[in-house]
């Protein structure tokens, strides 16, 4: 086997002493090797086999750190208070490790507030207190349309229960142009988001309208079911955006509101076609001009008239008034009339007048005869 480096320098010194005290003789010579090899062993038990200047790693705790130097064939001591601890770990006062989420053992805490964890979610500022980890409760409570759930800080992580299927809208259809006093058929379809149609909603409808004097359905009359329903309203007043708004019952306790919807309504005129003419005119027996025949001026209307008998429409038949004449004595002719909306809506009615002779003056005040289809 061959002699440590440094073993072999303290036996080569060794020898050289003997050499030299012995003046020469191999007896001598012998005798001091001899000599030399066992004050080594007696007098450097402890001597550390290692080269001058060499440097090794230090452990400490079971861990690698800092660096050791070799003197004289003596390893210089490791000064373990100069290591730092692994990652995710703290040192204490004593030297030791602790992992970053406990507590260093009483009495070894590092200065300042050493922190820690618990492990309670419902705990915050988990802190070191003589050793052992303490924090500060906090309280979640959950209700039926919220979670709450404690998540380590001083406030609980609420999330709403989700209602994002349920219905929020209302869809108002029918005809958009129509007249005053008729009743009008309205569909109703429900939805989650614009464009996406909802088949679970069931529930009432409540109507509410711009037209005061509207005919509206009694408050949550009107059900819907499988997503859809159906009501009648009539409006009175004549206007060009009359609003009918619709109010629906939430899906669920959880629904932030209930679902709504409104639609607006172009409403006509109904046309009017009472006739305003002389029942009675008198004639000498000849032709009796000038006479006037109406009805009420509406805008956006159209108007035609007929005459039928011993008479002739002298005007034209196109607007609310005519003029005609009448041939003749003790005759009688009707008048005719449709009055028409922009819808086609349609009024008509019919008119007698009839010729007396000047001495009819006796029959009274003109009589009139209005038939309205």
């Amino acid at each position: 086997m061959a002699i440590p480096v440094c073993l072999e320098e303290v036996l080569r010194r060794r020898l050289r002493q003997a050499i030299a005290s012995s003046r020469g003789s191999g007896r001598a010579i012998l005798l001091g090797l001899l000599v030399g090899l066992a004050s080594f062993s007696v007098a450097e038990p402890a001597l550390a086999l290692c080269p001058d200047g060499a440097t090794g790693a230090c452990t400490c705790s079971g861990r690698s750190c800092g660096v050791k130097t070799c003197n004289s064939g003596v390893w210089s001591a490791c000064d373990c208070s100069a290591c730092g601890c692994p990652t995710g770990q703290k040192t204490c006062t004593d030297g030791s490790c602790s992992p970053a989420n406990l507590c260093c053992p009483a009495g070894t805490s590092p200065p300042g507030t050493e922190t820690c964890n618990d492990g309670n979610a419902c705990t915050y500022g988990d802190h070191c207190v003589a050793g052992s980890c303490t924090g500060t409760s906090i309280t979640c409570t959950s209700t039926t349309c919220q979670t709450s759930v404690c998540n380590g800080t001083s406030s609980c992580q609420v999330t709403p229960v989700s209602t994002s299927g349920d219905a929020t809208i209302l869809g108002l259809t029918g005809a958009s142009v129509v007249t005053a006093g008729d009743s009008v058929s309205v569909s109703l379809a429900a939805f989650s988001s614009p464009g996406t149609y909802d088949s679970s909603y069931s529930g009432t409808v409540t109507f509410s309208s711009s037209d005061a004097y509207a005919t509206l359905p009694a408050a949550n009359a009107t059900t819907m079911s499988g997503g859809s329903g159906s009501a009648s309203v009539t409006f009175l007043q004549v206007n060009g955006s009359t609003t009918l708004s619709a109010t629906g019952t939430k899906q669920s306790v959880c629904d932030p509101a209930a679902p709504t919807g409104s639609r607006n309504f172009n409403v006509l005129a109904a046309p009017d076609a009472a006739v305003t003419a002389p029942s009675y005119v008198t004639s000498t027996g000849g032709t009796v001009t000038g006479l006037i025949a109406s009805v009420p001026q509406q805008t956006g209307m159209t108007y035609s008239w007929g005459l039928s008998g011993p008479g002739t429409i002298t005007s034209a038949t196109s607007g609310n008034q005519i003029q005609f004449s009448l041939f003749g004595l003790g005759i009688s002719v009707t008048l005719s009339v449709t009055v028409t909306n922009a819808i086609w809506k349609a009024s008509s009615s019919t008119f007698i007048v009839s010729t007396v002779s000047t001495t009819a003056s006796s029959l009274g005040p003109p009589r009139f005869r209005v038939r309205v289809m």
